[in-house]
């Protein structure tokens, strides 16, 4: 068991994970409902899971109003369905980035497919007249994948196929030694210089 002041060698630590709210049962979808994936437990077993729920997280109650994304004049834009007015974009980005060092702690995400905020290349993209012109990454995705490219992402669909989720596991694996490695290097490196 891990004390307080003995921190987790990278040789006992797990690879951290990213997952949906929904997917681990939680009821936080739009609707007050949840989208449990039972077969989240068998990467349980090798890594960390951290829940994460993108529109809880940046302010929406639960239940609360459908959001969509659409193509804004600034780029990919967040807003509610019924009250298009209502933009949340910048509400996103900048819960985005007061937890950036959240996201850089990751080795992979495994993320509700179509959604919103968490859809991997699935999510629906509107015109600014609502009507439906491509799919799409989520908002979150989006920034994920623009500020840490590396991050390995699958969606609930994916992990439910064998194959899939075991190169996804293969995949996280890499990157947390890599990243375990260049956080043990670090300190000597910058000691080197000094």
């Amino acid at each position: 068991m891990k004390t307080p002041d003995k921190p987790e060698s990278a040789a006992a630590s797990k690879p951290r994970i990213a997952v949906s709210a929904c997917l681990l049962g939680q009821p936080v979808r739009y609707d007050g409902k949840d989208k449990n994936c039972t077969d989240l437990q068998s990467l349980a077993e090798h890594c960390e899971l951290v829940p994460v729920c993108p529109e809880v997280g940046m302010g929406l109650p639960v239940p609360r109003p459908p959001i969509e994304v659409w193509h804004s004049p600034r780029g990919l834009g967040l807003r509610q369905v019924d009250q298009p007015e209502i933009e949340l974009s910048q509400t996103m980005r900048q819960w985005f980035e007061r937890h950036k060092s959240r996201w850089q702690a990751l080795d992979g995400c495994v993320l509700k497919s179509r959604s919103p905020s968490c859809g991997v290349g699935s999510t629906p993209v509107f015109t600014a007249s609502g009507q439906e012109a491509e799919t799409a990454d989520g908002l979150f995705v989006a920034l994920l994948r623009e500020c840490f490219p590396q991050l390995v992402l699958l969606d609930e669909n994916a992990v439910q196929i064998d194959s899939k989720r075991q190169a996804f596991l293969h995949q996280v694996k890499a990157r947390h030694q890599a990243r375990m490695q260049a956080d043990a290097e670090g300190p000597v490196a910058r000691s080197k210089k000094a």
